[in-house]
């Protein structure tokens, strides 16, 4: 079955002058119990067709949701508690 925007959850489509592109964007709590904002655009100049880039959106969407399941932490800023916690899984 092709995938369509209508049933992508957390995926919009912009629609612009100059093109179209997908924004992922969702809301989720970190480690630490603090509210955050995940988003990313994917420009649909870059792929070939729009089913292309809905398909790198639904893979970059995937990779985020198990990483923050897993308790990756998203956000570019590490506190130094979670520096220390760290330590052992490396």
């Amino acid at each position: 079955m092709a995938r369509t925007l209508k049933h992508e959850k957390y995926i919009v489509q912009r629609n612009t002058k100059k093109g179209y592109s997908f924004q992922v964007y969702f809301h989720y709590r970190d480690c630490n119990g603090k509210n955050c904002i995940f988003q990313n655009t994917i420009n649909g100049d870059r792929y070939g067709t729009p089913k292309e880039a809905l398909a790198a959106a639904c893979i970059i969407r995937d990779e985020a949701l198990r990483n923050i399941r897993s308790g990756y932490n998203l956000t570019k800023k590490m506190t130094v508690e979670q520096c220390i916690s760290k330590i052992p899984d490396l």
